[in-house]
């Protein structure tokens, strides 16, 4: 008997995914987005680590993984700035722009940690009624939970089902960025593409 699904947290982590840096710092946003930018860790345009999508992508694949058949149109992406800032064209006038919401995001994070709790950036598939309801947003989330404690590159995945109830849930953790890391993936999905896994069929006696 297949498993139930009913909610999935995650945090998916990418060198190049800002959003996930950005909300674990209590320092200038606009200071960690020129840094890693000067690393070359963002895409040409920095917005587009902003925007959410490349996080929407992700909640969407576990989606159609789950069973579901949805599309990006499905899920409601909060972007983790303002749209109006994503407007911008120019990468230089982009993120000196964003020295205005420098003070917004320091005040967040201390509101939150007064409650003993901190920022993440996450992506949420929920059941409904049978339907899957996909939202990502900036929320604030306790210290000591499964979101909370995750530092550094790793990526969680977080499973609430019939079998694993919402205070025991299945947890999926493993790095997510870095050089070595990011190689083997790619390696590995293409010798998937050069070399499909074969289906083993039964034998009829």
């Amino acid at each position: 008997m297949l498993d139930k699904i009913i909610l999935v947290f995650d945090c998916l982590r990418d060198p190049r995914d800002l959003a996930q840096v950005i909300h674990l710092a209590l320092a200038a946003n606009t200071k960690i987005i020129l840094d890693a930018k000067n690393k070359g860790y963002t895409e040409p345009h920095p917005r587009d680590d902003l925007n959410g999508l490349d996080v929407a992508r992700k909640i969407l694949i576990l989606a159609r993984t789950t069973g579901y058949k949805v599309d990006l149109s499905d899920i409601k992406v909060v972007p983790f700035v303002p749209k109006r800032y994503l407007k911008e064209e120019s990468v230089d006038c982009f993120i000196d722009s964003l020295k205005e919401l420098d003070a917004v995001y320091k005040k967040k994070t201390l509101n939150a940690a007064k409650k003993g709790k901190v920022l993440r950036y996450v992506a949420e598939l929920e059941i409904v009624n049978k339907k899957p309801s996909l939202r990502i947003s900036l929320k604030e989330v306790k210290k000591d939970s499964p979101l909370g404690v995750l530092k550094g590159t790793s990526n969680k995945i977080i499973i609430v089902s019939q079998t694993y109830p919402k205070n025991t849930p299945y947890i999926v953790e493993a790095p997510g960025a870095g050089l070595q890391v990011t190689a083997q993936n790619v390696r590995r999905d293409l010798l998937a593409q050069l070399f499909p896994i074969r289906k083993v069929v039964p034998q009829k006696n």
